[in-house]
Order: C-alpha cells, then structure tokens, then sequence
C-alpha cells in the first residue's frame, strides 16, 4: 500500500528560522515561550528495530489530520516535525532529557493554563493524545473530535 500522503506530511511544519537561537534577543524568546509548541514526529520514519519498513506514528497521526482540517489556524502555534531518532535535541532544550516522547504540546501563556498540564519547573506541557487534540480545539479553534 502506497501512503503518497505521507510526502506532504513529511516536509517541516514551517521554518526553522522563526525559533529563536541561544544568542536571539530576550524579545524574540518571549515571544516563542508565549506560544504553544507541538512536537510532533515526522511522519514516514523508520525504526532500526525493523529495518526496511517505514512507520506513522498513530497519535501523530491523528493530530496530522486535525492540523489538515483547518490549515489557516497552525500559524498559530510553532509545529515541529521531528525525527524518530534519539536523542532528539529539540525535546531535550524544551523539556528535558527523561521527557523525549512524543507527541508533546508544550504550552505558551497566551492562554490560561489548564490544570491537567504536566510540568517541569514553570514549564506546562501536555503528553495525552486525546488532550492533545482537544487542548488544540480550545487554544486554538481547530474543529472539535467528535
């Protein structure tokens, strides 16, 4: 079975260059910590456990179509496709290293905080697909799973 779909979810979410670097301004990092951050894995992995397959990851998956429904509204959140290796970096700066899982949605402050999130230090975040989804819905104003 072919999954051609999976090449327009394989390419990054939107350019590296709007998350702010080590040396950025303290204006451009307050403005990326306001935000929410949805580290996601790219899509079409493999996994050297199996090789020669190719794999989705089935949360990732469901958050995909969700982001497809309403494409307008992922400018507002930072969407990151990573890949399945680890250690994964990116997860490693924003959380820490015991947290590399995904998916996660790392939660900004321009909305109040829901008090499921998970936290680390005065970082929230939040790790349950189903959450995950209804969190993006109540945020952001993706249409609601049903």
């Amino acid at each position: 079975m072919r999954l051609d779909f999976l090449a327009k979810l394989a390419r990054p979410a939107r350019d590296r260059s709007d998350i702010p670097s080590a040396g950025a301004s303290q204006h451009l990092k307050d403005s990326f910590v306001s935000r929410d951050r949805l580290l996601l894995l790219q899509p079409g992995f493999q996994d050297p456990k199996y090789p020669g397959e190719t794999f989705v990851c089935p949360h990732c998956l469901a958050v995909e179509g969700l982001l497809g429904a309403a494409p307008e509204l992922t400018s507002r959140l930072y969407i990151e496709r990573l890949a399945f290796a680890r250690p994964r970096p990116v997860v490693i700066a924003a959380l820490d290293e015991a947290h590399q899982s995904l998916l996660v949605l790392i939660l900004g402050d321009e909305h109040p905080l829901p008090e499921d999130a998970k936290s680390l230090g005065e970082r929230r975040f939040v790790t349950d697909p189903q959450r995950i989804l209804a969190l993006l819905h109540e945020r952001h104003g993706f249409p609601r799973v049903h």
